[in-house]
């Protein structure tokens, strides 16, 4: 994502005045994605708390799947769990495929 590997670079380049106070659902996701790609997640750790605070209380709700990868991505252990655990019960398999609430295939990365 074009998106998220600028604001990665922009941090690495220390242009905080560009950096958002507030990140969507689906740009946190992809910035957990450019992170693991890049090995880049100490740089986003100072922003974390506030990115993540909108949508930390809605993680075990439909739709909100793909926070596996963002508390694997940024070490979120106890949400890993809670969440993988709730997948193996409830996720639909289809030719071998683990499905979200929306029943789209769940592909990590």
């Amino acid at each position: 994502d074009r998106k998220s590997l600028e604001l990665v670079l922009e941090l690495a380049h220390a242009q905080f005045k560009r950096i958002p106070a507030k990140l969507s659902y689906e740009g946190l996701v992809q910035l957990a994605s450019v992170c693991l790609d890049y090995d880049t997640t100490g740089l986003v750790v100072p922003f974390l708390d506030a990115w993540i605070k909108p949508y930390r209380d809605h993680i075990t709700r439909p739709g909100y799947e793909q926070w596996l990868l963002v508390a694997y991505a940024f070490g979120f252990i106890d949400d890993f769990e809670n969440i993988s655990n709730r997948l193996v019960l409830s996720c639909t398999s289809k030719d071998g495929k683990c499905l979200d609430s929306n029943g789209s295939a769940l592909t990590g990365r």
